[in-house]
């Protein structure tokens, strides 16, 4: 996946701490992969990882929903092919 260049606001979203976070803005505007890149940094903490059945994402459609599942199963790929390849 092509590497995303994130703002300010969408970096604050992503990296937020000590609880849950609403994302919401503009159709186009980048909601689907800040969620994907907050959801993947939850559960891949190297200090505290999150169980996955304590995360809830909702979307507005099934659409964003497939979207977001898509995004998600890369974005783990990725991050676990990068662990394999930091142990070897």
């Amino acid at each position: 996946m092509a590497e995303i260049k994130f703002t300010k606001a969408q970096e604050a979203a992503i990296n937020h701490c000590g609880g849950a976070a609403v994302v919401s803005a503009g159709a186009g505007s980048g909601k689907t992969a800040v969620l994907a890149q907050r959801v993947v940094k939850l559960l891949c903490d190297e200090e505290n990882p999150l169980d996955p059945s304590r995360i809830a994402v909702v979307t507005f459609t099934e659409k964003a929903a497939g979207e977001l599942k898509t995004r998600l199963a890369s974005l783990m790929n990725e991050t676990a092919a990068a662990a394999g390849k930091d142990k070897a």
